[in-house]
């Protein structure tokens, strides 16, 4: 994991050093000897702040007027080539409008949701609990002969031809529980995917009165307390089960933020 959040900061220090002049002053005023009103326009979609005429084509906005800085779509789409050239799976989860995301996806040919757009839901400290677990049930982490079970149960692994690869990476270097029972079959697990949330929470059906669910996700966010790492979770609004089970654990809705799963791969600099 460290490799990948290497790899976002790089992209994202790239991404400072290149969005519009990020200056007060445009590169063609840096020597004129005359006072010049210059005026900015606000991107409707990312909020990004742009000199009109000089950082875009647009020279005038008017009452009503929709802005839409293209600038801002290439800035992004910039970052994200370069994080994906670096990294071995393509699933993203954005947290950003829809409309911005609407214009990444329009901007790269092979880009597409996952699936409809989702929320972050946090975890309180206070709310973090203990549940009890049968005896004859043994707590462990995910291991790497779990594997091919976690895939087949995700509901999601057959869009990535590289699934396999991606969740064994997971194992090997994220935060996981893992419930088995008296065979040392897994029944219930969870997971820190690569992006920080949580995630690919199975129980086996025979298991699910036993509050299994609750049990692993509980066991991992005191996990990721230790490390001082971030307790949430991005759920697909579709997904009303998953809605209502993070309800019953009282995870907390993160208002005026949603998130979209998106496949963005790389395309060696080939665009729409």
């Amino acid at each position: 994991m460290s490799g990948q959040k290497q790899a976002i900061e790089t992209a994202l220090q790239r991404k400072k050093n290149a969005v519009f002049c990020h200056d007060w002053q445009t590169k063609e005023l840096q020597n004129s000897t005359s006072v010049v009103f210059v005026k900015w326009g606000k991107c409707d979609f990312c909020d990004h702040l742009t000199h009109l005429q000089y950082c875009t084509p647009v020279r005038v906005l008017r009452r009503g007027d929709t802005f839409k800085d293209t600038k801002s779509t290439l800035v992004l789409d910039a970052v994200l080539q370069h994080v994906t050239k670096l990294l071995s799976n393509t699933l993203f989860l954005f947290g950003l409008r829809s409309e911005v995301l609407d214009q990444l996806i329009s901007h790269r040919s092979s880009a597409y949701r996952v699936s409809t757009d989702g929320v972050i839901m946090n975890m309180q400290l206070e709310n973090i609990s203990q549940i009890p677990i049968p005896n004859r049930l043994t707590v462990t982490n995910l291991k790497q002969k779990h594997v091919e079970t976690v895939v087949q149960e995700w509901p999601y692994s057959g869009i990535f031809s590289d699934c396999k690869e991606w969740v064994s990476d997971m194992i090997k270097q994220n935060p996981s529980v893992c419930i088995e029972n008296e065979q040392r079959d897994p029944v219930a697990w969870i997971l820190q995917q690569d992006y920080g949330c949580i995630g690919m929470l199975h129980v086996i059906p025979e298991y699910r009165r036993a509050k299994l669910g609750s049990a692993v996700t509980m066991l991992l966010m005191e996990k990721l307390l230790k490390e001082e790492d971030y307790l949430y979770s991005a759920v697909n609004l579709d997904n009303k089960p998953s809605l209502a089970f993070h309800e019953r654990n009282n995870f907390e809705y993160v208002s005026d933020f949603s998130v979209g799963f998106v496949v963005y791969p790389y395309e060696d600099g080939l665009q729409k």
